[in-house]
């Protein structure tokens, strides 16, 4: 199993980048962990349909921020999903955003709304 780290801001250059080492993996299971401000919606869509469309297995880990962006990617892709302790983000809804933070918001709350949300899309999120 490999297991790479989404820390930059999503940019089509750290998706490309993370893209690249992907293609090279020989391995069925692959893990990240996503700690990202976020970025752009473009680049963060691509990576989503990669892992969508992949061979390879994936399990997203949140683990520190889960911002913008870095949610979408961590929400719509069809992986399995987990949420470390302390893991906070901002979850842009309607023409809002709703800040979420483990000092606001408990682990059980967030992982809770996770699988709201995944439920209401059909998604897989344990």
């Amino acid at each position: 199993m490999k297991t790479f780290t989404l820390s930059k801001e999503i940019t089509w250059d750290t998706v490309n980048e993370l893209i690249t080492a992907l293609d090279m993996c020989e391995d069925e299971q692959v893990t990240i962990y996503i700690d990202s401000p976020g970025g752009t919606v473009s680049a963060g869509d691509a990576l989503i349909h990669y892992m969508n469309t992949s061979h390879l297995g994936f399990t997203l880990i949140g683990s520190g921020s889960l911002d913008s962006m870095a949610f979408e990617i961590f929400f719509f892709s069809n992986t399995y999903k987990e949420l470390l302790p302390g893991t906070s983000g901002i979850v842009h809804v309607g023409d809002g955003e709703t800040m979420m933070s483990e000092s606001k918001t408990s682990h059980k709350e967030w992982k809770k709304l996770v699988k709201k949300l995944s439920k209401k899309y059909n998604k897989l999120c344990e």
